[in-house]
């Protein structure tokens, strides 16, 4: 059994004050045999040294990432740093992270996976990770490189994420070191049995007309119905002479006919010969469909999620990454889905949620786990 402790700060500019802050929610909790500690924080936090020192006095590892707003039982604020710890008597934690992710992703992150795995008394049977955000070495790359690696055991993560504007600076984090191109890797071992949820874009929003993927390169979606992707965008009133107004309310279903649920990906921009750049691969014949997303249909689907975990048996914990594109849609106050959350779980059930560049789902299908990169949806595993 796994046990969830937590803490919080807001002492960003303080950091001997943070640390102190930290340390004092923790001591005396009852640390079990084995723990590790999932942290998110703003970026000042990394550059002030506030991560670096409070790992170094906490004696268990540390994995995690910037975000852009964390909430942790309740706690929650854009200048917060968020440690979720996790304690047992019964299952094994291993960390570590990757070497810089380049040329040679695949084979870095198999020798990361390696690397954790040799950690654990026997077999993994959970992984969570925090994945670097970069162009050439996408989501899906990331994933495809971890199954591949762990043989398709259930991976659960999200990509790092340091969003105000715009995106400027994320970090992955493993045992007060931040990265701008690893990964950090956390793996427990195959003695629980987590649960996942997720809920994306209710199918009420998601367009009754389908089309075909006729052409695509990676992410980069260039023909649906054999006609350019932006043609096809104007043909159903979403884009207007090689413009799409609101592109973040505006994300894609792919549904690749391998028995998952569909997936959703987020529109990042359109090049000038029509092609749209999405935020994950668009394979070739994939069925597309296109939604909408707005402040009520966030907050709509975090309230089903939040209900489905409540409903479905004792939980001794959760982990929640949603994407910043849904935060996005809540325009002026970029707190409801938070409060959403609050409302449901209230003080019944320990938890961190995080904003994503990203998110990580294991659809589980007959047994199997079908590790999927997302857009725009929200994720929770459940102890």
């Amino acid at each position: 059994m796994i046990t969830m402790l937590n803490a919080s700060t807001f002492e960003i500019d303080d950091p001997d004050g943070a640390v102190d802050d930290i340390l004092g929610q923790i001591d005396g909790t009852g640390l079990k045999a084995n723990s590790v500690g999932i942290l998110s924080c703003n970026l000042e936090f990394l550059l002030n040294g506030t991560v670096q020192a409070l790992c170094e006095k906490l004696p268990f590892d540390v994995v995690g990432s910037t975000t852009t707003i964390s909430d942790i039982c309740g706690e929650a604020d854009e200048d917060q740093l968020s440690l979720l710890v996790m304690t047992s008597d019964s299952a094994s934690f291993s960390a570590a992270a990757s070497a810089p992710l380049g040329k040679c992703a695949e084979k870095d992150i198999a020798d990361l996976y390696d690397k954790a795995a040799q950690g654990l008394p026997g077999k993994a049977g959970l992984g969570i990770f925090f994945g670097p955000f970069l162009f050439e070495v996408g989501a899906d790359a990331q994933v495809c490189a971890l199954d591949k690696a762990s043989g398709g055991i259930p991976m659960f993560g999200m990509i790092a994420l340091d969003y105000i504007f715009e995106s400027r600076d994320p970090r992955a984090i493993y045992n007060g070191a931040d990265y701008k191109d690893c990964m950090a890797l956390l793996l427990i071992s195959d003695d629980v049995e987590p649960r996942f949820f997720v809920e994306s874009i209710s199918p009420e929003k998601v367009l009754q007309q389908k089309a075909i993927v006729t052409s695509s390169e990676g992410n980069i979606l260039k023909s649906v119905n054999d006609m350019p992707a932006i043609q096809y965008l104007e043909t159903l009133g979403l884009a207007h002479e090689g413009t799409i107004e609101s592109i973040p309310l505006v994300p894609l279903s792919v549904d690749t006919g391998d028995g998952a649920r569909p997936i959703f990906r987020a529109i990042f921009a359109v090049t000038p010969d029509g092609h749209v750049i999405c935020g994950g691969d668009m394979p070739e014949k994939a069925i597309l469909g296109v939604g909408s997303i707005d402040a009520e249909e966030v907050q709509a689907t975090t309230t089903k999620l939040a209900t489905e975990i409540m409903e479905s048996g004792k939980a001794n914990g959760a982990i929640l990454f949603s994407c910043i594109a849904r935060n996005r849609a809540l325009g002026l106050d970029p707190m409801h889905e938070i409060e959403r959350l609050q409302s449901v779980f209230g003080d019944s059930i320990p938890y961190l949620f995080m904003y994503a560049g990203g998110e990580i789902y294991p659809d589980i299908v007959e047994g199997k786990a079908l590790n999927k990169a997302l857009n725009d949806s929200i994720i929770a595993c459940v102890f």
